[in-house]
């Protein structure tokens, strides 16, 4: 499952107007971030400094516009992968 942040709000049977339905975008998106970063921090528990984990919390940290906390996170997903052949461009639940 990738991590996604743009969520539909339309529906067949509802249309909001454009002001609505970027607010509802947000929330709920806002709400996907939150608990993906819950996932990851649990997935840090059982697989210490994993960079798959770190480079998800840094994603949802940006999602939540947390910067500074983003940025720890990118440095020590950086560390975490300085010997790895690939370059992450998605996190992955």
């Amino acid at each position: 499952i990738y991590v996604a942040y743009s969520i539909s709000t339309k529906n067949a049977n509802c249309q909001l107007e454009p002001q609505e339905e970027q607010r509802a975008g947000n929330k709920a998106a806002w709400k996907v971030a939150v608990v993906a970063e819950k996932v990851f921090r649990k997935d840090l528990l059982n697989n210490n400094e994993n960079g798959w984990a770190l480079y998800g919390i840094y994603q949802v940290l940006l999602a939540q516009h947390k910067n500074v906390a983003a940025a720890t996170m990118l440095a020590r997903y950086k560390k975490a992968f300085v010997l790895a052949d690939v370059q992450l461009t998605a996190a992955v639940l």
